[in-house]
């Protein structure tokens, strides 16, 4: 007598297998960038805290690169680009420049001290006409930090921050 293999089985067998069969490697693969971002900050290249990082109410969704414990240290354009906007609030990311590059990608660089003079020139401005310290200040390209590893910033612990460090996204 013959046994027939029950459809259910059949399925289980499938939905348990399917995953493993389409593995990342069978993918076609994405083009991503490589090489294309240097590191955003004059200072000794380490990481404080990761993408991903489970935090009390919430993942930490950038990367937090090293100052050396202190502040004021450079922060530069990580690719060539032009700065989009600037944001500058208490909390979150305190002050921010994004930037966009090239590749349709933007870079945000936060818990800034202070801009580059020019810039910080051009906020000041832009914050005695708003008529308010808080805000996002947009750009039409005029700000442009050029090439990667031009200076833009100085590195700080404004917004919420636990301590000196530049968080990039």
């Amino acid at each position: 007598m013959k046994k027939n293999i029950p459809i259910r089985f059949i399925a289980l067998v499938l939905v348990v297998a399917l995953p493993f069969i389409l593995q990342a490697q069978w993918l076609p693969q994405k083009n991503y960038p490589k090489n294309y971002f240097g590191w955003p900050v004059n200072a000794i290249k380490a990481i404080v805290a990761n993408f991903g990082e489970l935090r009390p109410n919430h993942y930490h969704m950038g990367l937090d690169c090293r100052t050396e414990q202190v502040q004021n240290k450079q922060v530069l354009a990580a690719a060539d680009g032009y700065i989009a906007k600037v944001k500058i609030e208490p909390w979150g990311f305190g002050r921010a420049i994004y930037i966009n590059h090239p590749n349709g990608l933007t870079t945000l660089y936060a818990h800034l001290n202070n801009f580059k003079p020019e810039l910080e020139q051009y906020v000041r401005q832009q914050q005695y006409r708003l008529q308010k310290m808080a805000g996002v200040i947009r750009y039409s390209g005029k700000y442009v930090p050029g090439k990667k590893g031009e200076f833009i910033a100085y590195s700080g612990t404004t917004g919420g921050s636990q301590g000196p460090h530049v968080l990039l996204k």
